[in-house]
């Protein structure tokens, strides 16, 4: 079914690949949520951009605030854009006859004939404090993307290097008012962090790499238990873009 075919599996379920003797290619750094600085997550962008592999198997999981697009977010980015579903291969890629598998959501996407997505087409510029609520607005067929830099203070620097501190969260909102809440990591956040529209469950995922979109967020904000470990505002740019080949049937936002 799969072949020779050069294979990478994301995030992490690698061991199918010795246990199905599959043809390994795999990224940089592996697991991908070990790419947590900005230049280890570009490092695998760049690679699934200059390098396509045949085939990734994919198993979305946002389990425990983790959430793959977050962990990573400039590689994941790069997926949406570039993969779609394998038109050659079952859906799941895992039969479910264990329903408790970990793997029974597996997708497998190969490289789409052209990048999806385009160069922002606006860009606006916020300093946002914490635990600030901010609003955004998506137009029809459009995404929004954040590049966040969160500094630390100079206590902050020292803990970190030492020590671990505790999580930057960002929680998102939908219209009807209810959360979800996720772990943002500063070191890569700059890479620039999906917002909206934003794929939450596996029922979301398959029709998200088809070009569907699901539900839009209208805001967000920042949290952490212990905000003088960092500097008190957030300096955020949202960039809006409108990528080609999907299908938007969500009423835009109110402005």
């Amino acid at each position: 079914m799969i072949g020779d075919r050069r294979v990478e599996v994301l995030p992490n379920e690698t061991t199918i690949i010795a246990a199905n003797n599959l043809n390994w290619s795999p990224l940089p750094v592996v697991p991908t949520r070990l790419a947590y600085t900005r230049y280890l997550d570009q490092l695998n962008r760049d690679a699934l951009q200059n390098d396509p592999r045949d085939l990734l198997l994919y198993h979305f999981d946002p389990a425990n605030g983790y959430h793959p697009f977050f962990d990573a977010p400039a590689t994941f980015f790069q997926l949406w854009c570039t993969y779609e579903i394998a038109p050659d291969l079952p859906i799941p890629l895992i039969p479910e006859t264990d329903p408790d598998s970990p793997l029974v959501d597996l997708l497998a996407l190969t490289p789409r004939d052209r990048d999806r997505c385009r160069p922002p087409e606006s860009e606006r510029s916020l300093s946002v404090s914490w635990n600030q609520r901010i609003s955004i607005t998506t137009p029809q067929g459009a995404i929004v993307r954040a590049i966040i830099h969160v500094r630390y203070t100079l206590w902050g620097r020292i803990l970190n290097h030492l020590f671990r501190v505790p999580p930057v969260q960002l929680t998102l909102w939908n219209s009807a008012g209810e959360t979800s809440t996720y772990r943002v990591l500063p070191e890569n956040a700059t890479s620039g962090i999906l917002l909206s529209p934003f794929p939450q469950t596996q029922r979301e995922i398959e029709p998200w790499f088809r070009g569907e979109f699901p539900e839009r967020m209208y805001g967000f904000e920042f949290s952490t238990s212990n905000p003088r470990l960092f500097a008190p505002t957030i300096q955020v740019t949202l960039q809006t873009l409108q990528p080609m080949d999907v299908i938007d049937r969500r009423i835009p936002n109110p402005l």
